[in-house]
Parts: structure tokens; sequence; C-alpha cells
């Protein structure tokens, strides 16, 4: 029987994309960023190609969590000439608190989890990225009513989707993978490691990309109101 739904942060409740480019066309501008690149666009591909290769390595433990919130600024700066470490921290700075500060969801978010809130089933969170990030925009997109648990990886010493993470998890709440329900919109960070833990894990796929898996699968945080 299912008693908790756990939800991925980023791309899954929070419009992480969209707040995100608002916050680096804000930083682009206060930082005058067009003197060392032709466009925004040039700029914001540039820093798109590091943030996803660091990502990646923080993934594997090969940097650590200033290696991806500096580096990906620094190594954009390097890029076109400017070897300024301490201005990629204020960058770095500027964007982490600036993107915490938008409040755009995902479609259905908010309704949704008044419907899953009321039925009730309880809801957390569970999200590999920075604590100081991620509590700032639960708390700006009031989100943090519905939650019974907000589960950082950052804060519990493993990452998302270790077995480690979930032990933690379900220690805390209580809880087993038999009561537990996934959702996220990473294969890999949430969807494979659920379900090689025998937790149920749902998709949140809403631009209906080809996946190359059988998974369980949604394009609207709406049709979770049809399958809870």
């Amino acid at each position: 029987m299912v008693k908790h739904i756990l939800f991925d942060l980023d791309h899954t409740l929070f419009d992480f994309n969209r707040n995100s480019f608002i916050a680096l066309r804000m930083l682009y501008m206060k930082f005058g960023l067009k003197k060392h690149f032709h466009s925004l666009d040039s700029f914001l591909s540039t820093y798109k190609t590091h943030n996803i290769l660091l990502w990646q390595l923080f993934a594997k433990n090969e940097v650590d969590k200033e290696g991806v919130s500096v580096g990906r600024f620094y190594r954009s700066l390097c890029d076109v000439g400017v070897d300024n470490y301490a201005l990629a921290r204020q960058m770095a700075d500027f964007y982490l608190r600036t993107t915490s500060e938008q409040k755009r969801l995902m479609p259905y978010a908010l309704a949704t989890l008044r419907y899953l809130y009321r039925r009730p089933y309880k809801i957390s969170i569970i999200t590999n990225g920075f604590v100081e990030a991620q509590y700032r925009k639960i708390n700006n997109c009031g989100l943090s009513h519905f939650m019974t648990g907000v589960f950082i990886s950052e804060e519990i010493g493993a990452k998302k989707p270790t077995p480690e993470f979930f032990d933690a998890v379900f220690k805390s709440l209580d809880t087993n993978a038999s009561e537990c329900v996934v959702v996220g919109d990473s294969m890999e960070s949430d969807i494979q490691g659920a379900v090689s833990l025998g937790i149920r894990a749902i998709l949140y796929n809403p631009d209906n990309n080809p996946i190359d898996a059988d998974v369980e699968q949604i394009t609207s945080l709406r049709d979770l109101q049809m399958l809870f």
C-alpha cells in the first residue's frame, strides 16, 4: 500500500529551466558579460556545456560542490580569456540566490500536491541540489506546507539514487520500499535507482521524449491525480 510519494524537486516540481534562464539573464546584465561574450545566447551555450559536464563529474564524486557551483562560471570566463576566480565566485553566489528566489513551478504542481495532500498521502522531496538553494526554493514557492520530509543528498552524505540515500529516507519516514513511490524527471537520478531497490517509480516526461526503457511515465503532473 502506497503511503509516501517522493518527488524530485528541480525539473519535476520547480520549473528549473525557466527560473534558471531568468537568473542567468540577470547575471549576464549585472556582471557586464556582454564585454566578453558575443551575445546572451553565446554565454548561455558556453555555461550549459560546462554545467552539464561538471554535474556529471559531481555525480561520480570527481568534483566537489564548489567545483560545480563556481567551476561552471570560472570555466565559462576562461573560455573568453577572463581568468578571474573571484569574479566566478561572485557570479555563482548571485546565480544560486537569484534562481532560488524565482517562484515558477511546473504546470499543475500545486494542484497535484493539494490533491495528494488531501487524500492523504505523505509527500516528501528527494534532491541532489545544493542545500542553501533547495530550501529557499521550497519555501519561496509555497511547497513546505505539503512536505513531510525534505531529503537533500548534501545533508544525508549520500547522493540520490544510491541505496544509502534511500535507506536514510526510509529510516527517517519509518517506511520501506513497498510503501513509497518516486516521481522524477531523470532516468539516472530518479527512476533507475528507485526501481533497482524495488521502489515504484514514475518518470515525469513532459516533452514525451522517447525512452529506451519500459518504465511507468506521465506527461503531466495532473496525471498523478488519476493514479492515486
